[in-house]
């Protein structure tokens, strides 16, 4: 699961799939990754500077979670 903290706002949404959370990043513009935050991978919208922190939750393996996420984007 995926929690997600819209940078401009301070609003998070939780309990997200990977698949939830791309379409989320999808429909906010939000294509690029950016370096990774120490809380978790940062995307953001070119356009308008848009960030949304993407951060893990309850899983054991961080990184497999992340790359199901990176290929949910793709």
């Amino acid at each position: 699961m995926f929690s997600v903290l819209d940078m401009q706002t301070n609003e998070t949404t939780s309990k997200m799939t990977a698949d939830e959370v791309a379409d989320y990043l999808v429909s906010k513009g939000a294509l690029i990754e950016k370096p990774m935050h120490s809380d978790g991978l940062v995307f953001e919208n070119a356009e308008w500077l848009d960030k949304y922190l993407v951060k893990c939750e309850g899983s054991e393996d961080i990184e497999k979670a992340y790359a199901e996420l990176r290929t949910a984007l793709e």
